[in-house]
């Protein structure tokens, strides 16, 4: 029975190192901010594309376990989304947003391939990661 159970653990060690457990974490995404174009101007993009395609606002995530501070710099990843009337996001799934980057100091947000802009253009964003 010991011998049995010693191959038994042997086995599990041995499959644990040769085929190791794959990991499909896709982040905490917490929704920071929403544009809501339902209440838009009628005849407006925004109201059309509501009106017609649901398409009715965009929400801004961050992921939680992405933020990494710095200094006064913080790393995070971030997302918008389109979202339908209800609020729900348009396309299912995962969520999977780049990399962006704040001066915490000088109130300033950077995307990927942008320049540094003022917090207030950003809905939210730069006070929640700053945190």
């Amino acid at each position: 029975m010991i011998e049995a159970m010693r191959r038994f653990l042997l086995l599990a060690l041995i499959s644990g190192i040769v085929f190791p457990v794959m990991s499909n974490a896709e982040g905490t995404w917490i929704r920071i901010s929403v544009i809501d174009f339902s209440n838009m101007s009628s005849g407006s993009l925004g109201r059309e594309s509501c009106d017609k395609d649901d398409v009715c606002g965009m929400a801004t995530y961050v992921d939680a376990s992405s933020i990494a501070k710095s200094g006064s710099f913080v790393y995070f990843n971030k997302k918008v989304v389109l979202i339908n009337r209800n609020g729900d996001r348009i396309k299912k799934g995962p969520i999977s947003g780049v990399g962006w980057q704040a001066n915490c100091s000088k109130k300033l947000l950077k995307g990927p391939k942008g320049s540094w802009r003022s917090f207030d253009r950003y809905n939210g964003l730069g006070q929640f990661v700053c945190r």
